[in-house]
């Protein structure tokens, strides 16, 4: 099993993501609608340069919030799998209801 930490940068969207007019700032984000992420979890099928592929589990496993204010999102997998293969937050949470998923993050590296 491995993790990556990521940083969200300020652009969230809940549900759907369709288009500029989707997109919502921290500000009109509430602190639940943020944690309601943790636990979220999808399986995906995982292709790599040379045609291997992994079906693997991915769980956003902790938010946290920084000094800076900056929400830290760890993702874990279930399989041993490359950190470019890792799938967005938006991507596990999946257009669940009311659950803000990041649009922007950047990768801390440790």
């Amino acid at each position: 099993m491995n993790t990556i930490r990521i940083k969200a940068c300020n652009e969230f969207v809940i549900g759907h993501y369709r288009n500029n007019k989707d997109i919502l700032k921290r500000k009109d984000i509430t602190d639940g609608q943020l944690i309601s992420a943790v636990g979220q979890k999808k399986f995906f099928c995982i292709e790599d340069w040379y045609g291997n592929r992994i079906h693997a589990k991915f769980t956003i496993s902790k938010i946290e919030k920084n000094e800076y204010g900056n929400y830290i999102y760890t993702i874990s997998s279930n399989k041993d799998v490359p950190e470019r293969y890792f799938p967005s937050p938006y991507e596990i949470i999946d257009c669940a209801p009311n659950i803000a998923a990041p649009i922007s993050y950047s990768i801390i590296h440790a």
